[in-house]
C-alpha cells in the first residue's frame, strides 16, 4: 500500500521483512534498530546474535524496542544479564538496603553483579567512584553522582577498598583461577563464567554462564571520567591493587597506569 499520512505507524510483513510506514516512506525496523535476525525487539532483557558484523558477530540486547550491543550496555541494570536458568541466592547490603544477587564457585560465595555502593558523605566516593549514566569531564557533585540504578559502578583503586560490605572482600588472583588459560582451552572455559549471549569468536554458539557470575563486558572508565575503554571485556579489581580484564579469548592481570590517574573500575564481593 502507498505510504501517507493515513498510513502513519502501520507495521506490515513482506516475507521475513517488517516494514513501517513513516514520513510517507516504508522502512524496515531492521533500519530503526528494532529488528535484528529477523527477531523484532519487543521485550528487554532478551538478546539475538548479529551476523556480518564488520569484526566479529555480536550480540544484542533489547531495550526500549532497539536492539543495542552488548558492547555499550553500561548504564543498564544488572537484572539484564542473570542467567533466567540460574537458582541465585540473595544478600542485601546493611549500608543501604541494595539487594544483589550471589552465586557459588570455586567453594566461594561470590556476589552475581558488580557493586553500586555510594556513600555521599565519603569525598573518595564523590570525585573517584562514576556511573556511565551520568559520565563527564569533571567532577561530579553528590546529589549528581548517586547510585546507578543497578548499573555497574565504576571505582578507582583508591575507593575499592572501602566498597565491599562488612563480612566480604575483594577478590584475590587466586580466587580467580582462569587467568594464564591458552587459546584454546580458553574458548571452553570462558563460556562458563561469560554473561548469557556473548559470542565466543570463531564459535557459533552463546556463552553458557554455568556458574551464575553474569560478568558484563562493562569495561572501564578512562580517569577524566569521559570515556568508555575496553567495552570489549569484563573488568573488576582485585584485592592486590590490580584488576583482571577478561576477553572471550583470555584472562590477564593488569595493573593501573598512574600516569594517567588511574582506571574507574567496576568491584566484585567475596564473601569472607
Amino acid at each position: 500500500p502507498f505510504c501517507n499520512a493515513d498510513m502513519a505507524d502501520t507495521l506490515i510483513t513482506i516475507g521475513k521483512d517488517h516494514f513501517v510506514c513513516q514520513n510517507n516512506f516504508w522502512i524496515t525496523l531492521e533500519m530503526q534498530g528494532k529488528e535484528m535476525n529477523g527477531i523484532i525487539c519487543t521485550e528487554n532483557g532478551t538478546r539475538t546474535i548479529g551476523v556480518g558484523e564488520t569484526n566479529n558477530d555480536l550480540t544484542y540486547i533489547c531495550v526500549d524496542e532497539y536492539w543495542k550491543s552488548i558492547l555499550h550496555t553500561q548504564d543498564l541494570p544488572a537484572e539484564y544479564f542473570f542467567n533466567p536458568d540460574f537458582d541465585y541466592g540473595t544478600f542485601t547490603d546493611p549500608r543501604d538496603g541494595h539487594v544483589y544477587k550471589t552465586t557459588e564457585y570455586n567453594g566461594q560465595t561470590w556476589l552475581a553483579q558488580d557493586m553500586d555502593y555510594f556513600d555521599s558523605s565519603d569525598t573518595l566516593f564523590v570525585k573517584q567512584s562514576r556511573c556511565a549514566k551520568n559520565l563527564g569531564y569533571r567532577e561530579f557533585s553528590a546529589e549528581e553522582n548517586g547510585y546507578c540504578d543497578g548499573a555497574s559502578r565504576f571505582y578507582t583503586v583508591n575507593v575499592s577498598k572501602k566498597v565491599c560490605p562488612e563480612g566480604w572482600r575483594l577478590p584475590k588472583k587466586e580466587d580467580w583461577t582462569i587467568n594464564g588459560i591458552g587459546y584454546n582451552s580458553a574458548l571452553t572455559t570462558l563460556p562458563k563464567f561469560y554473561v548469557i549471549g556473548s559470542f565466543i569468536r570463531g564459535k557459533d554458539r552463546a556463552a553458557t554462564d554455568e556458574y551464575g557470575l553474569s560478568l558484563r563486558m562493562d569495561g572501564a572508565i578512562d580517569p577524566y571520567g569521559g570515556d568508555m575503554t575496553l567495552s570489549g571485556y569484563n573488568l573488576f579489581w582485585l584485592e592486590e591493587g590490580v584488576y583482571t580484564e577478561n576477553g572471550d579469548l583470555f584472562s590477564n592481570f593488569s595493573n593501573v597506569d598512574y600516569r594517567e590517574k588511574g582506571e574507574y573500575v567496576p568491584v566484585r564481593c567475596v564473601k569472607k
